[in-house]
């Protein structure tokens, strides 16, 4: 769900932001601070952090803040929502 743009919906979508990310905004290191986990860890646990993102020659791209929804699936803890806020 990235700011000021429509959900992303599906594999595609997904794939064409990370190109807009590297291609365009030239981002080539992410670097992600979890600050809290929490829930019951049944069904769903709630991540929320920072992210510092920087071109290949370490320049700073872009900073905020995230919080990603985890749901457990038979296959292991999957990201069901991820939401970020730049701030910029």
């Amino acid at each position: 769900m990235p700011s000021n743009q429509p959900t992303l919906c599906g594999p595609e979508a997904a794939l064409d932001f990370f190109r807009v990310a590297y291609y365009q905004l030239g981002v080539r290191k992410g670097k992600f601070l979890s600050i809290d986990v929490f829930g019951d860890g049944q069904d769903f646990v709630t991540e929320i952090g920072f992210y510092h993102l920087s071109d290949a020659k370490d320049r700073a791209v872009g900073e905020g803040k995230y919080i990603v929804l985890w749901k457990k699936t038979t296959n292991g803890w999957k990201r069901f929502r991820d939401s970020f806020s730049p701030n910029q």
